[in-house]
């Protein structure tokens, strides 16, 4: 079952892993009302465009755009068109380049692009009124899938020689050479008694890579025809803000890949914890438009939007939290089929940390999962 990690995009925020990584926050505008077009009135950018994109594809993050008067203040009028244009760079833009204000004054651009290499600007206009320019984008060639951080095909058990630290005792012996995955000549094979909750001979490992803010995940995995759960960890990544042999449920910021065993089969989630974060004093507030001192996994405040859970409790005496996104419907079951968990699938996991803005996290960071091929998992305005 080999596995896969490569890093999409390089970033201000740099991340490292024990078997990989990522971070996030809000914003808000002020209100105004506004009943004309005033020549006072200009146009302020309240999101800004991606600071890094790949040429000819959408921006991860599309910029907003907010009337405002003379004193910086929002104007509420729907109805105004602005046009987006290269400003300097020499790329081409393309996407939908006009967007209209909404009631609140505030234009949504969508799906814009750059399409060049190296620092682009862009412009935004509206008739009559004072324009904006965005901040550089750093745009660079397509490569295909980004670079390979580290690749693991479980063709031998020379484990450490390929940077796999923290090995068990024993080192991963349990190898298969009678099931594996086509192009491949053995796959790691965990073994779990009955009843039990993890496998014999112990597999974990952790592997370092190259700093990223963002990282991909694929894998190939297949469960025995008797097999009853319960769920397991499949990997974990942490950030370079923490020790390489940090626990990782209790840390500045986790995030996994997880499997869940409920009645109908199994389902697949993404989560992140960052316990180490939680302030302590303010217990079950919500702090993302506050301070920048607390977590955002639960404890003080989550403010994503399709988290299909979230917790703040305590263990050991220590508070610790977490939040996730769960595959809807069970992407494995004991049934003959697409779905059969005894035969071998595909999955893929992405995380890209959110960006950080004049020291305030942006809601723009990205989790995805892919089974087989299909999005189970699409989700691109989350905070880490």
């Amino acid at each position: 079952m080999p596995t896969m990690a490569s890093n999409v995009w390089s970033a201000r925020r740099r991340l490292l892993s024990s078997i990989a990584a990522m971070a996030m926050a809000m914003l808000g505008c002020g209100g105004a009302t506004g009943t004309g077009v005033a020549p006072s009135m200009k146009l302020a950018l309240t999101t800004e465009p991606s600071l890094t994109a790949v040429s000819g594809q959408v921006l991860a993050r599309q910029p907003v755009i907010q009337l405002q008067d003379a004193n910086s203040a929002a104007v509420s009028q729907a109805g105004v068109v602005v046009t987006a244009a290269i400003a300097s760079g020499g790329g081409t833009l393309s996407g939908t380049t006009t967007a209209t204000t909404s009631a609140s004054g505030a234009a949504t651009f969508s799906n814009l692009a750059i399409t060049g290499s190296g620092a682009q600007t862009l412009q935004f206009t509206a008739p009559s009124l004072t324009g904006a320019t965005s901040t550089a984008v750093t745009v660079s060639a397509a490569s295909g899938g980004g670079t390979v951080l580290f690749q693991e095909n479980f063709e031998d058990t020379n484990f450490g020689a390929r940077g796999w630290y923290d090995l068990p005792g024993s080192g991963i012996t349990s190898l298969s050479s009678t099931d594996h995955i086509a192009g491949s000549t053995q796959s790691l094979q965990m073994n779990f008694a009955q009843g039990a909750t993890n496998p014999s001979p112990s597999t974990g490992a952790r592997h370092l890579f190259t700093p990223s803010d963002g990282v991909y995940l694929r894998y190939w995995v297949k469960h025995s025809s008797n097999w009853a759960g319960p769920g397991q960890h499949q990997f974990y990544f942490v950030t370079t803000e923490e020790d390489q042999y940090v626990g990782p449920a209790w840390t500045h910021l986790t995030a996994y890949v997880d499997e869940q065993f409920p009645s109908d089969g199994v389902h697949l989630v993404l989560g992140a914890q960052d316990g180490q974060n939680i302030d302590v004093s303010r217990l079950n507030q919500d702090l993302t438009t506050v301070t920048e001192t607390r977590a955002i996994s639960g404890c003080n405040g989550n403010p994503d939007i399709g988290t299909v859970n979230i917790s703040c409790y305590q263990n050991a005496g220590v508070w610790s939290n977490l939040k996730e996104w769960k595959s809807p419907q069970a992407v494995f079951v004991n049934t003959a089929g697409t779905k059969y968990f005894g035969d071998w699938h595909k999955v893929e996991a992405y995380f890209h940390l959110n960006s950080i803005v004049n020291g305030i996290g942006q809601r723009d960071g990205v989790a995805q999962l892919w089974v087989d091929g299909q999005l189970i998992i699409d989700l691109h305005q989350l905070m880490f």
